[in-house]
């Protein structure tokens, strides 16, 4: 699970979110609903880093769950950064 610590509203509304619990190389909160992590590597040369990012329902809205995961050669870092920087910067609301 991304965010353990909203485990218990997420099985009291049934939110559909992975249930499958990535295996973090790296991991660190962004902040409370925002997960910034680095995957096991695919192959020699390669990385993967994503973010996700989780809402709990406000008033009428619902609740969401979003996490982008890009995979490229170490060599294009920056690239990855600066798309998830383009996710995060139009999904994340703190």
């Amino acid at each position: 699970m991304y965010f353990p610590n909203m485990k218990p509203q997420v099985l009291q509304e049934e939110i559909p979110v992975p249930d499958t619990h990535p295996n973090f190389v790296a991991a660190s909160l962004i902040n409370a609903n925002t997960l910034g992590y680095t995957l096991e590597a695919p192959g020699q040369g390669y990385e993967t880093n994503g973010v996700a990012y989780m809402q709990m329902g406000i008033t009428s809205q619902d609740p969401f769950f979003g996490r982008e995961e890009i995979t490229l050669p170490v060599s294009e870092h920056r690239l990855e950064t600066t798309i998830l920087n383009f996710y995060t910067a139009y999904t994340v609301h703190a």
